[in-house]
């Protein structure tokens, strides 16, 4: 092992240490916070409906929403579990490039490597951030559609149109999303919510082709003439 790479292995451990030093307690507090409020009030403090699952698919993929949700979630009694959950998504973010950072530190200390182990990085966390945020809003547009449905209704479902509708949203993604915003009424609610994973689908798959094939670009576009 050469002195360069010693050197940033170290550097790399301390910096990881001293994250872990801070991530650790605020997690703690955290939970601590929501515990005492749930002792003292005697039930669960979070909403009863679905909404938080939404909150937490935006976290999954843009920090600071995460840290916006978790000072309120945590300041706000009943909703002292969202926040604390907040706190954990927002703390993943952070670890997440608090560790890419310092192995990408360690991969190039005997040389430079270019672009490509930042793309490589990036990539990672789009991925693991679209995965997160994919599965949240899957489990809340089911928890929606089972709620709403629940009421009583004398309309009947919508019939074999609804297929034409969960090609559009394959198709063109915005138009789940609009389907899940019309269609909220228990007759065809369960439409709105298979458009909306139609189009979360499409959504999630084309940020992973996005992250698998970006970093065979990069190399590719290292070697054109500048």
């Amino acid at each position: 092992m050469s002195e360069d790479l010693f050197a940033a292995a170290i550097a790399a451990l301390i910096c990881v240490g001293c994250w872990g030093l801070m991530a650790v307690p605020l997690g703690f507090a955290a939970h601590a916070r929501m515990r005492a409020v749930e002792r003292a009030d005697g039930r669960r403090a979070v909403p009863a409906n679905e909404t938080p699952l939404l909150w937490y698919a935006v976290s999954a993929i843009a920090w600071p929403f995460a840290l916006g949700f978790a000072i309120v979630g945590l300041a706000k009694r009943d909703w002292a579990r969202a926040g604390r959950d907040a706190t954990i998504i927002l703390l993943g973010h952070f670890t997440v490039y608090v560790v890419g950072s310092v192995l990408i530190s360690v991969s190039t200390a005997e040389g430079g490597a270019g672009l490509l182990p930042i793309v490589v990085l990036a990539c990672v966390i789009v991925a693991v951030g679209s995965f997160a945020a994919s599965a949240f809003a899957w489990r809340w547009s089911g928890l929606r559609a089972e709620r709403i449905a629940r009421a009583p209704s004398e309309e009947a479902p919508m019939g074999p149109v609804r297929y034409a509708i969960y090609a559009g949203s394959f198709l063109l993604w915005p138009g789940g999303l609009i389907a899940t915003a019309v269609m909220n009424a228990p007759h065809d609610v369960h439409v709105g919510k298979v458009a909306f994973r139609c189009s979360l689908a499409t959504l999630l798959s084309t940020a992973l082709l996005v992250c698998v094939g970006l970093p065979f670009l990069v190399p590719w576009l290292d070697r054109l003439p500048r």
